[in-house]
């Protein structure tokens, strides 16, 4: 009778600690720029990102950009990155670093143009998550 209790506690034991926790990841899109946002953000000088075509017709942001500060929503909550010492692209909110890899520019008119753009998401100094998108900027 020991032994079953004992082998049932030690198997127990054992399969709690091979099973990690998974915490689902996942970027969700947004319509609106929440308050408190710099005013430029989504304007001249700024980046607007889509997961599709068709996210970008219907105004449905994954991401948008100024030179100090990227928002993007990570199970509908959202995040906002400042810029790090490195510049443009690189973006940081605790442990994590954001960064956007925008591809060659296309021209859409006088002062705007599109890209395709791929997004890094680091905690530490390790990726958790990538995604290729749809970027714009203008002016």
């Amino acid at each position: 009778m020991k032994w079953h209790v004992i082998t049932a506690l030690f198997l127990a034991i054992g399969s709690i600690s091979w099973q990690r926790p998974q915490q689902a990841f996942d970027l969700t899109t947004f319509t609106e720029i929440p308050k408190g946002m710099p005013e430029d953000i989504g304007d001249c000088g700024s980046g607007s990102y889509y997961l599709s075509k068709q996210d970008e017709i219907n105004s449905r942001f994954a991401c948008v950009t100024n030179y100090d500060v990227a928002l993007i929503y990570i199970n509908n909550m959202p995040m906002k990155f400042k810029t790090t010492k490195g510049g443009h692209g690189s973006y940081m909110l605790g442990k994590y670093t954001l960064i956007i890899k925008d591809g060659p520019s296309k021209n859409i008119g006088d002062e705007a143009w599109t890209m395709k753009s791929v997004f890094i998401l680091k905690y530490n100094n390790t990726i958790v998550w990538t995604k290729k998108l749809i970027g714009y900027g203008g002016c």
